[in-house]
């Protein structure tokens, strides 16, 4: 039996990966991710897209991903590296080296390319990553406020460190700028294949949070740690902390549920399995 899995769309960020998520047969002999159409992919479908990999991996090795057919995508996938992190999980089609010698490569916007997050030492090398490429983009004059860049890398310290702490498995992370209708704005995105956050707050006081929409928000409203102690929940009340008062966007996925929060509004949606915690967030880059 085979399953073919396609965002369904010319993008793979949080709505598409959703969509390729409900398609997925997990007892096929063969699984074939096509990407084929794909203009634009942002840190959170990066991340995904390797996840899955790594997900589907543990079910069959039979996983074929059919590369875009955008030069520039396939040597932005290259620069992000992408395609190193993800060789030890899937096939590629066509051949890979083919497709990375057309464009030269440019990595003037990559803040943080995929980056393993295994255990709390790799937490410092990846935030160093990050200030110093800030200060690099603050140089090129694309105008990011230190404050918010600061924040920027706060966030990121506090959702790597859930990882190696709190997931019982590693995961990844990657962070990138964009510009839209001429403003500056930074994107993050980390995500691991762990135990997820109900589970983890499994042992939290005296409550067992049987969904996991309700545990996201246990985490990041009440700060609920899996030690049962509220403030030190997984620094996600802290994040979104930041998130709102920079007018900024967070989503948080975790097992079949999914969190928008913004300082306009919170969304809650039941979404497709997927094992462990995805997080994105964007930040203006002035304010």
């Amino acid at each position: 039996m085979n399953c073919l899995l396609t965002p369904g769309r010319n993008e793979l960020t949080i709505q598409s990966f959703e969509k390729m998520l409900t398609n997925i047969n997990l007892k096929s002999s063969l699984i074939t991710v096509d990407l084929r159409q794909i203009k634009f992919i942002d840190p959170y479908g990066l991340v995904n897209l390797l996840l899955l990999a790594k997900w589907l991996f543990s079910y069959t090795t039979n996983i074929f991903y059919v590369l875009p057919e955008s030069i520039k995508v396939n040597s932005y996938l290259q620069r992000m590296k992408f395609w190193y992190n993800v060789k030890d999980y899937v096939h590629f089609y066509p051949h890979l080296e083919n497709n990375l010698k057309k464009q030269k490569i440019n990595s003037s916007d990559v803040l943080l390319e995929l980056t393993p997050i295994k255990k709390e030492d790799d937490v410092a090398s990846v935030v160093q990553i990050i200030v110093d490429r800030i200060h690099q983009v603050i140089a090129k004059k694309l105008h990011i406020s230190p404050e918010i860049a600061t924040k920027f890398s706060v966030c990121l310290a506090e959702l790597c460190q859930n990882i190696p702490q709190h997931s019982g498995d590693w995961g990844f992370a990657a962070a990138q700028t964009y510009h839209y209708n001429g403003q500056p704005f930074l994107k993050l995105a980390v995500g691991d294949l762990g135990i997820g956050i109900k589970k983890s707050l499994w042992n939290s006081s005296k409550q067992n949070w049987l969904e996991d929409n309700k545990a996201i928000l246990a985490a990041t409203e009440l700060g609920i740690s899996r030690y049962g102690e509220i403030g030190r929940g997984l620094g996600l009340s802290q994040v979104k902390k930041y998130v709102i008062e920079f007018n900024g966007k967070m989503y948080i996925r975790s097992g079949q549920a999914r969190l928008f929060f913004s300082k306009e509004k919170q969304v809650s949606l039941k979404t497709p399995y997927f094992p462990g915690t995805q997080i994105s967030i964007e930040l203006p880059g002035n304010n």
